[in-house]
């Protein structure tokens, strides 16, 4: 799954260990964009010069590695964002040194909790999307009155 924090793009991963991962969705080779969409893969290939990548962010292979094996870096892997669950909520920080989010946001964390106890109880029963060439507000009001 693909998303943005703070006009960067970011990718959420579950590797095949089962484990969510997050990660700045850009190519270590010249930081192109490498997914677009949510689905299922089990490498992650950069379209631009085809550097793969797993699951956990570990860089795989890239076409002609032979003639790059002196450019390509040490360390090439997926730069890795803070990723914490609350409440059923995945929230993503792009620095992966920062803070814990009990840290940072104790107050907004207990207003949640307070506001709906059983919070992490919850499962989504349902998800739709829909396209609509409107304001979101405009929708968000109008689904509310039913």
């Amino acid at each position: 799954m693909t998303g943005e924090v703070a006009d960067q793009s970011v990718l959420i991963i579950r590797g095949q260990d089962g484990v969510i991962r997050a990660f700045h969705n850009v190519c270590g080779h010249r930081a192109h964009p490498l997914l677009e969409d949510s689905g299922n893969r089990k490498l992650i290939t950069c379209p631009y010069r085809q550097w793969c990548y797993g699951s956990d962010g570990k860089f795989r292979q890239a076409c002609g590695r032979d003639s790059l094996k002196d450019w390509i870096p040490d360390n090439a892997d997926l730069k890795p964002a803070r990723r914490e669950d609350y409440c059923g909520f995945l929230f993503v920080n792009m620095d992966p040194d920062t803070r814990p989010l009990i840290d940072q946001a104790a107050v907004l964390l207990k207003d949640m909790k307070d506001a709906c106890p059983r919070f992490d109880e919850l499962v989504r029963a349902e998800r739709w999307e829909v396209d609509v060439n409107a304001n979101w507000k405009a929708v968000i009001d109008n689904n509310h009155e039913c």
